[in-house]
C-alpha cells in the first residue's frame, strides 16, 4: 500500500520514532510518506494521501488529522501512542501488546474500513470538528484553571498520570457549586444548574471517563451527559471508583440527540482536548458562548480490528 503516516514527535516518549515507524511499514512492503505532525506543511501531504493514512500519537493527534479528511474515503489506521487513546480504544484497538506499532501494521491487511461519525461545533464565527466530545463544567474548568491534567504519554507513568486526572477531577466535582447552563437538545428545553454536561460521539472522553456506554463510532448520534446537583455523589465515587480500576459505568442521565444548543461560561467550555477559547488572554470573567452542536455521520473512515 501506499500509506501517508503522520508521527507526534512528543509522542510515545521517543520509544518509537518517526523513522522506526517508517521503517517498520516499509519492512512490510508499503510505500511510505513520513511526516511530523506540526512541522511546515505536514498537512500539504494530504492533498495525495494514497491508500491510507496512519496517525501514530494521542486522541489530539488523531482529532487534528481526521478533521481535515472529512468527507473523505481514504481510511485513517491509528498507532495509539497518547495517554487515554479514546479513539483508539472506540475502535477496539486496546492492549498492550496489541497497540505494537509492528503488530498493527502486520495485521491492517485483516481489519474493515468503517464510517466514523464526527462532530461539529459551532459559534456562529467559527466552528470545530470533534471526536470526542464538546462539553462544560468541572472537565472544562480543570483544564482552564490548573496543569492538573496531564499530556504525557510516557508508558512507565501512564497509568500514574491518568489516576492523578481523575483524583484532581474528582475533586473539583466534590466541591462544584455548578453553574447555569441553557441547553436545548433536539427542541426540548433541559436547561438548569449543571456541575458537567458532555456532549459525546465515543463513550470515553478526557482520562477515559467511560460515561456514554451506549455510544458507538457509527450510531449516527450524540450522547449527551447530564450532571446536576443530586448526581453528585453518583459521580464521585464513579471517579474513585476508576482511580480504582473499576471501569464500569456510572448512573448518570444520558440523553441520546441529534442537534444540541448550549450556553455556558466560555472558561469551562472545551471541544476534545482543547478549550475553546484556546490560549487567549482576552477572554473576560463571567463571558459566555452560545453553540450549536451537531453530528456528520459516518464523516471519516478509519481501520477497524475484526469485532470477536
Amino acid at each position: 500500500m501506499r500509506i501517508t503516516l503522520f508521527h507526534n514527535p512528543s509522542a510515545g516518549a521517543g520509544r518509537h520514532t518517526g523513522a522506526d515507524l517508517e521503517r517498520i511499514a516499509r519492512a512490510l512492503g508499503h510505500d511510505v510518506d513520513a511526516r511530523a505532525l506540526g512541522a511546515d506543511g505536514w498537512a500539504d501531504a494530504l492533498d495525495d494521501p494514497g491508500d491510507l493514512v496512519v496517525v501514530a500519537g494521542g486522541d489530539g493527534s488523531v482529532a487534528s488529522v481526521a478533521s481535515l479528511m472529512v468527507g473523505r474515503p481514504t481510511p485513517i489506521a491509528v498507532i495509539p501512542m497518547g495517554t487515554a487513546n479514546n479513539v483508539a480504544s472506540a475502535l477496539g484497538i486496546r492492549g498492550a501488546r496489541e497497540t505494537l506499532p509492528e503488530a498493527l501494521m502486520a495485521a491492517w491487511p485483516t481489519w474493515e474500513s468503517v464510517g466514523f461519525d464526527v462532530g461539529l461545533a459551532s459559534d456562529g464565527a467559527r466552528s470545530h470538528h470533534f471526536l470526542e466530545c464538546v462539553g462544560v463544567g468541572e472537565f472544562g474548568r480543570l483544564m482552564a484553571h490548573s496543569d492538573g491534567l496531564e499530556r504525557s504519554s510516557r508508558e512507565d507513568d501512564r497509568e500514574r498520570k491518568l489516576e492523578r486526572d481523575l483524583a484532581h477531577l474528582r475533586d473539583h466535582v466534590a466541591a462544584s457549586n455548578g453553574q447555569g447552563i441553557a441547553l436545548t437538545i433536539d427542541g426540548v428545553d433541559r436547561s438548569g444548574e449543571y456541575l458537567l454536561a458532555e456532549v459525546l460521539n465515543v463513550w470515553t472522553f478526557g482520562p477515559r471517563l467511560g460515561l456514554a456506554p451506549a455510544a458507538a463510532v457509527d450510531d449516527g448520534r450524540l450522547h449527551v451527559v447530564l450532571v446536576g446537583p443530586d448526581h453528585r455523589a453518583a459521580l464521585v465515587r464513579y471517579l474513585e471508583a476508576l482511580r480504582n480500576g473499576d471501569r464500569g459505568a456510572p448512573d448518570l442521565e444520558v440523553v441520546p440527540a441529534d442537534r444540541i444548543e448550549l450556553e455556558c461560561d466560555v472558561h469551562d467550555l472545551h471541544v476534545d482536548g482543547a478549550l475553546w477559547s484556546g490560549e487567549s488572554g482576552l477572554v473576560q470573567p463571567g463571558e459566555r458562548a452560545a453553540l450549536r452542536v451537531s453530528v456528520l455521520p459516518r464523516a471519516v473512515h478509519f481501520l477497524r480490528p475484526p469485532i470477536a
